[in-house]
């Protein structure tokens, strides 16, 4: 945790092509995805690491 929010390493390796892979989806719907996420405040995802600021709403968005 940092700054009171969640942040999760990413690997070096780890291209949106691969998260797509093992998360059983395609590319173009994770970047649409993470960019809603992105887009409501949820998330952030940089080169080197995933911020989460509100893990609650992210929680709740996989359940809908």
């Amino acid at each position: 945790m940092v700054d009171g929010n969640l942040v999760v390493p990413r690997q070096h390796w780890t291209t949106l092509d691969e998260m797509a892979i093992r998360l059983g989806t395609v590319r173009d719907v994770l970047s649409r995805t993470l960019n809603s996420l992105e887009a409501e405040g949820i998330l952030k995802m940089g080169r080197k690491k995933i911020i989460i600021f509100d893990p609650t709403k992210l929680l709740e968005r996989g359940r809908v």
